[in-house]
């Protein structure tokens, strides 16, 4: 087990694992928080590295190195969606209070995705590409904002609208502030996005 536990609105332990056998397969448990006691277990393709998030509703979102993110039911474990990211997942999720998950990929990208009704594939809000592989997780700032870095090198600040006029900000190094434009598919609305690089931290 390399993440860490998440606990539900009700007191359940969330975790994921790898299995000890030669298959490789991954596993989430739902444990009861004072006994310990299995409540439940889902078994994805290949290990599961990161931390599964939990939403206000009880739903679970988890990423595995089969290169999917899975939305799980809290409560009895079923898979209410799945989404192919193309490539490892081994970060963790987050989600937000409006039940979106966020989980970034080695395929360079971070996903905002929501689960769309009774659909096994979910929708995806939005995603963008980072320029390197993402082995961290996402965090979200307190206007909706959402942080990851990659291998590129890169901090990314990801605004779900365009952004306010740069605000001049002192550091002990040089950083670098600039406005990168990217489209939401679903919507055909144009989110901005903020690219902040620093060097010598």
């Amino acid at each position: 087990m390399k993440g860490t536990a998440a606990v539900g609105p009700t007191g359940v332990l969330y975790v994921g694992s790898k299995s000890k056998s030669k298959s490789k397969k991954g596993r989430v448990f739902a444990l009861n928080g004072t006994t310990g006691t299995e409540i439940w277990s889902f078994d994805a393709a290949d290990r599961i590295e990161g931390s599964p998030a939990v939403g206000s509703d009880g739903s679970v979102c988890v990423g595995s190195k089969d290169n999917y993110v899975y939305g799980l039911n809290g409560t009895t474990g079923i898979m209410l969606w799945s989404y192919d990211t193309g490539d490892d997942v081994k970060g963790s999720a987050v989600i937000d209070a409006a039940g979106i998950c966020y989980i970034g990929s080695k395929s360079n990208f971070v996903y905002a995705l929501q689960q769309n009704g009774t659909e096994i594939v979910p929708s995806v809000v939005w995603y963008f590409n980072a320029r390197g592989d993402i082995y961290g997780s996402p965090a979200l700032g307190s206007n909706g904002e959402v942080y990851v870095g990659s291998k590129s090198g890169f901090v990314f600040a990801i605004v779900p609208a365009p952004p306010p006029p740069f605000t001049k900000v002192s550091f002990n190094t040089k950083v670098t502030l600039r406005n990168i434009v990217a489209s939401n598919f679903d919507t055909a609305a144009i989110n901005a996005f903020r690219e902040v690089t620093a060097s010598g931290l």
